[in-house]
């Protein structure tokens, strides 16, 4: 049997990609799915919250209004740098590995490299800071393993309680299903569909479904679900 090219298959946007975090159920996504991410304000509130810890943290942040202001505006760019990170690398793996059925995305075996250009730029940020006696960032080497902890904290915790609850709720504002003979599947497990001779070939996340029915009548239901474009190709 000839190996496919699931490039020519699935668009890299839709290319599973499956996140594996120690201590975590495995997460499926795509890149599409990342960027849904990016627009729910939920994950913006856990990034908020991040930056103020990492504010508050240190009690000398706090001693003068300048000083906080300055350190708070230096930890959110940061920090939208970190998260740009994680996005351009998924995008990355979805684009280098497009042959691949399955792409798989370790966060933080990346976490190393993008702590450190993170640390890199606060720390290139620094001398604004030098009028209010803030500490510790002065030096990469000090500062890289101070952040890397609290981040691969933030990350654990993202990835096992927030991103679940995040997904839920957007799931629950329109999850919507396809009857087909004694099946019914959620559209968004839904990978892509094959037709064959009086057949349809379903790959889900969890496995593939062959189902005796006609393409067009499946692309019929599937035209009826806001959000949702069928086509062939």
């Amino acid at each position: 049997m000839a190996k496919i090219n699931w490039s020519k298959v699935v668009n890299y946007r839709a290319r599973e990609i499956q996140i594996h975090m120690p201590g975590c159920p495995t997460h499926y996504t795509n890149v599409q799915r990342a960027m849904d991410t990016l627009k729910n304000p939920a994950f913006w509130m856990f990034v908020v919250a991040v930056v103020l810890i990492n504010t508050f943290i240190s009690p000398r942040n706090l001693d003068n209004w300048g000083g906080f202001i300055r350190v708070t505006g230096i930890v959110s760019v940061a920090a939208v740098m970190y998260v740009s990170c994680h996005v351009g690398l998924l995008y990355l793996h979805a684009r280098l590995f497009s042959e691949k059925r399955t792409v798989v995305y370790y966060p933080l075996f990346w976490i190393f490299l993008i702590v450190l250009v993170v640390v890199s730029f606060v720390v290139w940020m620094a001398p604004i800071l030098e009028p209010y006696d803030v500490p510790n960032f002065n030096i990469v080497h000090e500062m890289y393993p101070v952040v890397l902890t609290r981040l691969m904290i933030f990350e654990w915790l993202f990835y096992c309680f927030f991103l679940p609850i995040i997904e839920k709720r957007g799931a629950t504002q329109g999850i919507e299903t396809v009857v087909l003979g004694e099946h019914t599947l959620k559209v968004l497990d839904i990978l892509y569909v094959q037709v064959m001779e009086h057949h349809v070939c379903i790959y889900k996340k969890e496995g593939e479904l062959v189902e005796r029915s006609r393409f067009r009548d499946l692309m019929q239901i599937l035209n009826d679900i806001d959000g949702v474009q069928p086509h062939r190709s």
